[in-house]
């Protein structure tokens, strides 16, 4: 049996880590999440110094009081949002006998495009339309 993923910090905080999540680091860095989580730690606590926050609509202020693991998976949420969703959507349109939505990520740098275990990245809006 699989054992949980967890992330704990200094603070004493912890949270479990989803399976899917971990696929999504996969799937969107080609990391394994050791790696990606050792990529991503140093955004993290970067982010957590400045009293900061990763949210799907990029950097903000924290407006709450946070623990240091929940503050970090915010921050890997936002980071996996777009390939959590189309997981997520995968698996509701499998149940139903769908073919899976695209899910589309757009950022500053670049498009990501999600449908099931395929991910393609663009350098613009325009390539994918």
């Amino acid at each position: 049996m699989k054992m949980p993923v967890k992330i704990k910090f200094e603070d004493g905080s912890e949270e479990e880590i989803p399976d899917v999540w971990i696929e999504c680091a996969k799937l969107k860095y080609g990391l394994d999440w050791d790696e990606y989580y050792k990529m991503a730690y140093s955004k993290i606590e970067e982010l957590w110094k400045q009293g900061k926050v990763l949210t799907k609509f990029g950097v903000e202020d924290m407006k709450e009081e946070m623990t240091r693991a929940e503050h970090a998976v915010m921050c890997i949420y936002a980071d996996l949002r777009a390939c959590i969703m189309s997981k997520l959507l995968e698996e509701v349109a499998e149940r139903l006998g769908k073919k899976p939505p695209k899910v589309v990520a757009v950022s500053k740098d670049n498009v990501t495009v999600y449908e099931g275990d395929k991910v393609e990245k663009y350098d613009s809006i325009d390539e994918v339309i």
